[in-house]
């Protein structure tokens, strides 16, 4: 049995260097990805790895799930 996602948004924060500044900002976001489109859960993990693997991020990473019912009509 596969696991489908319906759809997902993924944040990487992390500091980014202020030149005029000339001090890093916290929990700046870095990179942002997001779709609609139903994938794969192996898919959205593989996403996950690449985006932590390019922005050496991953040493907290928190997950939100929403799960909702299926409504039958008719009933």
């Amino acid at each position: 049995m596969s696991l489908h996602i319906d759809g997902y948004d993924i944040k990487v924060l992390g500091g980014k260097y202020d030149h005029k500044k000339k001090k890093s900002i916290p929990n700046t976001e870095l990179a942002q990805a997001s779709s609609s489109e139903m994938i794969k859960g192996t898919e959205l993990l593989s996403i996950i790895d690449n985006l932590k693997e390019v922005h050496e991020a991953g040493c907290s990473i928190t997950v939100s799930v929403v799960m909702k019912q299926h409504t039958y009509d008719g009933e």
